[in-house]
């Protein structure tokens, strides 16, 4: 009877998971396709054919864009490009997908907020009817610094830069882009059902909406789940030999069948970036069922096989196991691989939690808006999201990314004077040669409180590596933080 009940359990058990899995895809699959918000959007479509867009800041009050006149938008042309992707085409080119900024304040900048809340009317002193004005955290020429920086070498990047104090998003960088100015140049596609859609990668902004295998980059997040079930393997030790074979059967391999040989502890192992030791502490946490649960719930928390909702922001949901969640599969994952994926945002997303002691604040885009000319501008408040680990394990995980910096595969990033704690990946594309590039790091500076990630797509490894080609571009981006 006993066996007949823990069979029952255990099918029950796995009942739940499929389902929970399920509905987790489904609502990934609707983030990522952009649907409007729970609001109702159905005005907007309306309020854009008799009001004219208000005006768009970035964080040090400089234009992005505006409306002309109702259905004429102008865009800053130093910064149209870089931040072509973001903001978006029009709202009803684009359908109304709240993925672009454009879209998601619509409902200010098209004047709904002052219809609902203010109470005021809109028309300015020609008569035409204007809506309300957004400032946005972004720093335009940040954002330009970090597009011409990869657009000349790089034409399939992206890149994100986060106040981790805050969770005041500085940059997210998309190549290639295109000048809202110009929609003309989308390409288009007409649907069966006669609908026009954009069918443009320029269109899509890669750093909150495109998934990537992160490779070793993921490694930091699934050792901070291991110390948080159990801080003393922390001092585990482990003889590589270029490859490891698991309890299934299952081998992964280090780079080019590397031995590492006998890594003291987990910090050494991180340095250079072992996935042998990787594995190891993956079966030492998935030994129990306390491990187990506790890896899940510090990846969900980082934003794998979850959903968050970040007000201002729309992004693709992370990915650990996703719908295949057999032992080869998972085995994949824990280096990076398999159908473990993020976007660069998330990735800065999760890093900014182990700057910041455990605690990620809320990311944010917005912060200030006024819902029309007559309106007091409101600040965005600045709240703390959750608390994905102690305070302990946040700090060791940072000490260990340090190390990788100064003695290991993020040396590239090292600044002079400055404490940077660092992490770089490698990817290999299915069925192909080609190699998606990382490298993040994390500024341990009170003066200078961010986190960078950067994604290189379709590279050569014959040529080009995590840290001589994404570690660089790090380095030079960390350089205009300090310096500007």
């Amino acid at each position: 009877m006993f066996y007949l009940n823990r069979k029952i359990k255990q099918f029950y058990y796995s009942l739940i998971a499929f389902v929970l899995i399920i509905a987790g895809f489904a609502v990934f699959i609707y983030r990522l396709a952009g649907d409007p918000l729970p609001e109702d959007r159905r005005f907007l479509t309306q309020s854009i054919k008799h009001t004219a867009m208000g005006s768009i800041y970035d964080t040090k009050g400089t234009l992005i864009g505006c409306g002309e006149d109702v259905g004429k938008e102008c865009w800053n042309p130093d910064y149209a490009v870089a931040l072509g992707n973001l903001m978006g085409p029009s709202v009803l080119l684009s359908h109304v997908n709240s993925i672009y900024s454009r879209v998601y304040f619509g409902d200010i900048l098209y004047g709904q907020k002052a219809n609902h809340l203010s109470g005021h009317d809109l028309l300015d002193v020609s008569g035409k009817r204007v809506g309300g004005n957004v400032t946005l955290t972004l720093d335009a020429e940040l954002q330009n610094f970090i597009y011409d920086l990869l657009v000349a070498s790089y034409p399939d990047a992206s890149a994100a830069v986060l106040n981790y104090r805050t969770g005041e998003i500085l940059a997210l960088v998309s190549i290639p882009s295109y000048d809202p100015s110009d929609e003309d140049s989308l390409h288009l596609e007409e649907r069966e059902d006669g609908q026009t859609i954009i069918d443009d990668a320029r269109a899509v902004n890669k750093a909150i909406n495109e998934l990537n295998m992160p490779g070793s980059a993921v490694k930091p997040l699934i050792y901070t789940a291991a110390l948080e079930y159990d801080p003393s393997l922390l001092y585990e030790k482990y003889t590589c030999t270029g490859s490891h074979t698991n309890a299934v059967g299952i081998t992964v391999n280090c780079p080019g069948h590397r031995a590492h040989g006998t890594l003291k502890d987990m910090s050494s192992a991180l340095a250079v970036s072992c996935n042998g030791y990787a594995e190891h502490i993956y079966e030492k946490i998935t030994e129990t069922a306390e491990g187990r649960a506790i890896l899940s719930r510090v990846l969900h928390e980082f934003g794998f096989d979850s959903s968050y909702h970040y007000p201002g922001l729309r992004f693709a949901d992370g990915i650990f196991s996703g719908l295949n969640s057999s032992p080869e599969m998972k085995t994949y994952s824990v280096i990076g691989g398999g159908q473990c994926r993020i976007t660069t945002f998330g990735l800065a997303a999760a890093y900014s939690a182990i700057a910041n002691q455990g605690h990620m604040m809320e990311p944010h885009l917005l912060k200030s808006c006024q819902y029309d000319a007559r309106s007091d501008s409101i600040e965005t408040e600045i709240r703390e999201s959750r608390q994905i680990c102690s305070k302990e394990t946040a700090g060791t995980v940072l000490e260990m990314m340090k190390a990788v910096t100064t003695f290991g595969t993020g040396g590239t990033m090292a600044l002079d004077g400055l404490v940077v704690a660092s992490k770089t990946g490698t990817a290999v594309h299915d069925n192909s040669d080609l190699e998606t590039l990382w490298a993040a790091a994390i500024l341990d500076e009170d003066e200078f409180p961010y986190v960078v990630a950067l994604m290189i797509d379709e590279t050569n490894p014959a040529v080009q590596n995590s840290s001589n080609t994404a570690g660089v571009a790090v380095h030079d981006i960390l350089e205009y933080l300090i310096s500007h």
